[in-house]
């Protein structure tokens, strides 16, 4: 997965939050619909998302996703932490010859961010991460995002930039 697919999936992470990717030769569901997506970030509705708006939809999600209210996310629940396309359900994952590859790369994502160790992502694991993916997205580094500064996906492969 390219550097450009990460950012993506970094603003459906801020959306939706952390990103199970699928292999590059997964096959690809409905993309998401990012003017939705976007708009679900940008809470003051200014064309901008800032780190603040990012967080706060992080937050929001997290507690969702919680559902045991522990303050943590084990690894069901992290699973469960990212919607689908347009905030639908996640579509299952692979079946078959794929589906050890696709646990591997889900199960290194949580240990990742499991900086303590103790089988669960707290919000502050999260915070690095998010902060990490905002600056990344941000291009003209102006503390804002907007949807001219995000990856496209494109007939010719995903994360391609336009303009």
């Amino acid at each position: 997965m390219n550097t450009r697919n990460l950012l993506t999936a970094g603003l459906l992470l801020a959306a939706s939050v952390p990103a199970l990717a699928q292999p590059a030769d997964a096959p690809r569901g409905p993309q998401p619909d990012r003017a939705q997506m976007f708009n679900t970030l940008d809470g003051n509705s200014d064309g901008r998302v800032t780190l603040d708006e990012m967080w706060a939809r992080t937050q929001t999600r997290f507690v969702e996703a919680d559902v045991n209210r522990d303050g943590g996310l084990t690894p069901e629940e992290f699973r469960n932490f990212r919607p689908g396309p347009s905030g639908g359900p996640r579509r299952e994952p692979p079946s078959g010859e794929r589906a050890e590859r696709f646990q591997r790369m889900a199960e290194a994502r949580f240990r990742a961010l499991d900086a303590n160790r103790d089988g669960r992502i707290s919000l502050e694991e999260l915070r690095p991460m998010v902060e990490a993916r905002f600056r990344a997205m941000d291009v003209n580094a102006d503390n804002a995002v907007t949807q001219d500064e995000l990856p496209r996906f494109g007939r010719h492969g995903h994360g391609h930039r336009h303009g």
